[in-house]
């Protein structure tokens, strides 16, 4: 009887969790060649010939150990805090649109990444990081948009862009 995909699934993630717990919190190093290696020695027999931990999450803990994988969290913190800041504060609602379409999709991998390795592939991998970047890049030039339109309110020189309103 063959085992289900499921099963083979949830034996591998059980498996990770088994040899990282065993000594390898420190990591077993970037790159499917190194998991290959050392899995075998942990795999039961519904995880036997996986080739990689089968989660995005347990991907980076398994390449980069404890400290890596509190470096990780630590990035997707200030990525989630930083992108959403400005999409709901920048008035520049072009920027907005496509630093929140390049966030859900990062958020989407994030997602996907907890019950599959999505940086299997290094295109992949690439694509990802470099959809951060451009993201941050959105934020950066919104940012630096602001400062402009701020320092020009301040010096005056948008005088007919401002209508002061006073209430009773």
């Amino acid at each position: 009887a063959s085992i289900s995909a499921s099963k083979t699934h949830i034996a591998v993630i059980g498996d990770v969790i088994e040899m990282l717990k065993d000594g390898n919190i420190l990591g077993i190093g970037a790159g499917d060649h190194a998991f290959e290696v050392i899995f075998p020695a942990y795999s039961s027999e519904a995880s036997r010939g996986a080739e990689h931990p089968m989660s995005l999450w347990l991907q980076v803990l398994c390449w980069s150990g404890i400290f890596g994988f509190i470096a990780f969290i630590i990035f997707v913190v200030f990525l989630v805090k930083r992108s959403l800041g400005f999409i709901r504060s920048n008035y520049n609602k072009e920027l907005r649109c496509k630093a929140m379409a390049l966030f859900s999709g990062i958020v989407v991998a994030f997602l996907f990444g907890s019950v599959y390795s999505i940086w299997v592939d290094e295109k992949v991998l690439y694509l990802f990081w470099a959809c951060v970047g451009l993201l941050m890049s959105y934020v950066r030039l919104g940012k630096k948009q602001e400062s402009v339109r701020w320092g020009e309110f301040k010096s005056g020189q948008n005088e007919k862009d401002v209508e002061l309103v006073f209430y009773d």
